[in-house]
This record gives C-alpha cells, structure tokens and sequence, in this order.
C-alpha cells in the first residue's frame, strides 16, 4: 500500500516475523494536507526489516529443500558421475548440481612464498592508503551505496 493516501488510515506496517520489535501503527496522510516524514521513515525502515525477515526464513526453505537432493547427488557422484546434477524433467535450465571444494596442504617452501606475498601485498595496500592521504592519488571513481541492518 502506498504511504501516500487520500483518507487517513491506520496500517500495519510489518507482517508476522520475529523482527525483534512490535511494528507500529502510522498515520499517513495526503501529502496536501499534512505528512509526517518521521513516520514516513518509520515505516519504510519497518517494512525492509520484514522484507529482511522474510529473505532469511526464504533462504532457510531453500537450504532446506536443496540438502534433499543431497543423497541423491552423491549416489551419482558415487557412479563415477565428475559433476552431478538433476535436473527438471520439462525445465532444464532448472537444476541442482553438487559442487566440491578442496582445500590442500603445501610444503613449507610454498607456504612461506605466500607469507611473503601476503607482507608485500600489505606494504603495497599501506603504500596506496599513504599515496591517497597525501593527494598523490587520483580519483577514477566513487560509488555509493545503502547498506540496511535490521
């Protein structure tokens, strides 16, 4: 429903999620008569907590239904499938596929190289950081964006 209305109404602003506040009930009025950009703000901030309220319980229902499929994709994996997927019966671009990720343990040449990398990459982050301090840097570009926490 819009914030904006011809008649006073009284509206809930959230739905039924563990927001970790009770929702208020807001007046709004027409703007040619009277608004309160107070509760205006309210509001909105009200409404992306339960849209963040119900991302998260959405994405626990995906994971939930994606870890069903998981025996089914390591009995392929245990057929000498490479990449196991299932897939749609009409829809084929709808899918699952089982992914792997391996993580390995290297000799202590190796492991001392990337030490080394990783100091020199620092001392070049602090060298930049010390270049934009003084104004030895030029700005190429600058991006804005909202971040919500709710």
């Amino acid at each position: 429903m819009s914030t904006r209305q011809s008649t006073t109404s009284t509206e809930k602003a959230a739905s039924n999620f563990n927001l970790g506040f009770v929702p208020s009930e807001r007046k709004i009025y027409d703007g040619t008569k009277q608004f309160d950009p107070i509760a205006d703000q309210d509001m909105r901030l009200e409404e992306l907590a339960s849209l963040a309220a119900t991302k998260k319980k959405i994405t626990e229902q995906e994971n939930v239904l994606k870890d069903s499929f998981l025996p089914l994709l390591l009995a392929e994996l245990d057929d000498n499938e490479e990449n196991p997927k299932i897939r749609h019966s009409v829809y084929h671009k709808v899918l699952v596929a089982l992914t792997t990720r391996s993580t390995y343990k290297f000799s202590e040449e190796l492991t001392n190289k990337r030490v080394e990398l990783d100091k020199a990459l620092a001392d070049l982050k602090a060298e930049e950081k010390k270049a934009i301090r003084h104004g030895d840097a030029t700005l190429v570009q600058s991006t804005r964006s909202i971040r919500f926490t709710g």
